[in-house]
């Protein structure tokens, strides 16, 4: 090998290396965006409330029953109760057994085992007893445990799509269905472990293509980098949207305040209905302050949102 040839190789492996330390040290943190839903639900089982309304005699009593049942007890009452309910007819019947059934399927979160998939469930049986705000929760929560969760992505573009047409939605879900429309079909792990293999095909690309002088190679490491970089923007959009205060309005519908006060006047001329996605930017005792997809911002009532990583974080 001439010197010339033994310089451009050096080069060239050089130039792989620091590629592919930059690769690892951008990916590392990647890797850690999405827990597996069984270690998920094992980390913790504390989850906040669905609904701010509080409990009658009756229904303390019937929660104290179902605290008594195991998981799988209650996950299977939960699936009888949701078919029982596409049996039925009436119309009250079958919202009633919805009903039941979201429940059974928060006693179950409750208990600890909040899986993507259970949190997929429990937003179709809300969905389906009318609770749009506890439906888009789930969704919401389902997809953060696992992006890849066809189910939980299809029902949350429906239940949005349920909402007042005036009703400002998530930016970065936009750019996600417009540029990343692939971003749901795969995991943020499978997202990660195809950025890493192709960084390195890239590399090796890019290396044969510096020594072999072989303009084709360097084209395909350039495409190959472009797909990598592709996949680098939705976890890290991902990883923002993540670590964000999102938080889902979970009741009928809530008034938006100027201030934290009951008796400051209105911010918006129209009641938020539940399902309403926003971002928590303050909290002040028993008043947050949020801002919508449209960045307006508003005071509401604590007790009118829930977090979405709030049954997620422990």
């Amino acid at each position: 090998m001439n010197r010339h040839g033994t310089t451009r190789f050096r080069i060239a492996g050089r130039y792989a290396a620091l590629l592919a330390t930059a690769a690892v040290m951008s990916l590392a943190p990647c890797f850690s965006l999405s827990l597996p839903a069984a270690v998920a639900a094992a980390q913790g089982a504390s989850a906040q409330p669905h609904s701010v309304s509080t409990a009658s005699g009756d229904s303390a009593r019937r929660a104290g029953r179902e605290r008594r049942k195991s998981p799988e007890d209650l996950l299977r009452e939960a699936l009888d109760s949701y078919r029982e309910a596409q049996s039925l007819s009436d119309t009250g019947r079958r919202l009633a057994a919805f009903a039941r059934s979201e429940r059974l399927f928060n006693a179950v979160v409750d208990s600890g085992a909040g899986t993507s998939a259970l949190f997929a469930n429990l937003g179709t049986a809300a969905l389906q007893a009318r609770h749009l705000g506890p439906a888009i929760l789930a969704f919401r929560r389902a997809l953060a445990l696992d992006a890849g969760n066809q189910q939980a992505h299809r029902n949350l573009v429906h239940a949005r799509g349920l909402l007042p047409a005036w009703v400002p939605k998530p930016e970065e879900s936009q750019i996600l269905d417009t540029f990343f429309f692939w971003h749901y079909s795969m995991s943020a792990t499978q997202r990660s472990a195809a950025a890493a293999a192709i960084f390195l095909l890239l590399c090796l690309l890019a290396a044969l293509g510096i020594r072999r002088r072989m303009p084709h190679a360097r084209n395909a490491a350039l495409l190959l980098s472009l797909l990598w970089v592709a996949l680098l923007a939705s976890l890290s959009v991902e990883s923002r949207r993540s670590a964000s205060d999102d938080a889902v309005v979970i009741v009928s519908e809530v008034v938006t305040r100027s201030a934290d006060s009951p008796n400051s006047p209105p911010s918006f001329a129209r009641a938020l209905p539940g399902g309403t996605e926003v971002t928590v930017v303050e909290t002040r005792e028993n008043w947050v302050k949020v801002r919508l997809g449209n960045d307006r911002e508003a005071w509401l009532p604590r007790g009118s949102i829930a977090s979405i990583g709030a049954d997620l974080r422990h």
